[in-house]
């Protein structure tokens, strides 16, 4: 019997079977096999995927974590932030509590010191008034009158007395007493009070300087003349215009009478001249507004010496600014 030979599995068979069958089985093998192989393949792979999304799940828990802990670690520096500007901000608001009160204690004390030079409230505060009151006469009022004299007078009573003697040509013409009051009522026994000190130290004029002045005082005027006593309002302008005024009518006094008691007479008939103390009204009223400019004109000159400081200043930044860009003066 003739046999034939596969030509794939080199298996032999008899020719009356026919080839056709033994293909057919290889097929099935063939499809079998590969059948088994996919099964195989697709176990691995479903296998390699599950490994895989174990992998992934477990890089997404450490990186949920990494957030949590990154997202906790922001939130704990965000509340120590929180807390430390709190705290730097409480300081602040210490700090600056304590300045504040440290200002208001510190005005307190200069508030006090100022009614201890001003206010006749004490012998300390009278004698403070003195050496103010002594001061501006002197170096203000009377700074180019050397051959004047100034003291304080009566120690250790309420207010600022300072007595001036009016020397002309080295000869004594005249005595002027002063009294500083900064009280907030007029004592009406001020008046007879300053006129018994007039007799003890020979002043032929005495001035009350105060801020508080008795009901007859007349609002638009600078003082009030009693005889040879003059109440002058708390203003320096107007302490000065009289004080200068009553040293020059002591002097001319002095060079037309020979009597004493002449210098009191020409003070009082020259104050109580009506058209004399308009005079002296409006001369105050002159200084007065002389003074105002004068403090205007000394902001003016102030405010334009810091705008020159000022301008150099900016003027060497523009040169530094020129010189960083490239650009330089020849020379």
């Amino acid at each position: 019997m003739e046999k034939v030979k596969c030509p794939h599995c080199k298996k032999e068979f008899p020719l009356e079977e026919g080839l056709q069958s033994h293909l057919k089985d290889l097929q099935n093998q063939a499809r079998e096999k590969g059948k088994a192989e996919s099964e195989t393949e697709n176990q691995k792979m479903l296998e390699k995927n599950k490994k895989l999304e174990e992998q992934n799940k477990e890089k997404d828990e450490i990186i949920k974590n990494a957030n949590t802990l990154h997202e906790s670690a922001m939130k704990n520096v965000i509340e120590d932030q929180k807390l430390k500007n709190q705290t730097a901000i409480q300081q602040k608001d210490l700090k600056l509590k304590r300045a504040e009160e440290n200002n208001k204690n510190l005005l307190a004390m200069v508030e006090k010191q100022k009614k201890i030079i001003d206010q006749g409230g004490s012998a300390d505060q009278g004698s403070a008034q003195e050496i103010v009151l002594l001061d501006y006469l002197k170096n203000t009022v009377f700074k180019y009158r050397k051959e004047d004299k100034f003291s304080s007078y009566g120690k250790g009573k309420k207010g600022g007395d300072v007595l001036h003697e009016v020397v002309e040509k080295g000869a004594p013409v005249g005595r002027v007493l002063y009294e500083s009051k900064n009280t907030d009522n007029f004592d009406n026994k001020w008046t007879s009070k300053i006129l018994e000190d007039m007799s003890d130290s020979k002043a032929d004029v005495g001035i009350i300087f105060t801020r508080a002045v008795p009901r007859y005082f007349i609002k638009d005027e600078d003082y009030h003349q009693d005889n040879n006593v003059f109440i002058c309002k708390y203003d320096h302008t107007a302490l000065r215009t009289l004080a200068r005024s009553n040293r020059l009518l002591l002097i001319d006094a002095k060079n037309v009478e020979k009597n004493p008691k002449s210098n009191e007479t020409s003070v009082v008939e020259f104050y109580n001249n009506p058209d004399n103390k308009n005079t002296m009204f409006m001369l105050s009223k002159l200084r007065k507004s002389a003074s105002e400019n004068v403090k205007k004109i000394k902001t003016y000159a102030d405010k334009a010496a810091q705008d020159l400081d000022k301008s150099d200043e900016e003027l060497e930044e523009l040169y530094n600014n020129l010189s960083k860009v490239g650009v330089h003066f020849k020379k």
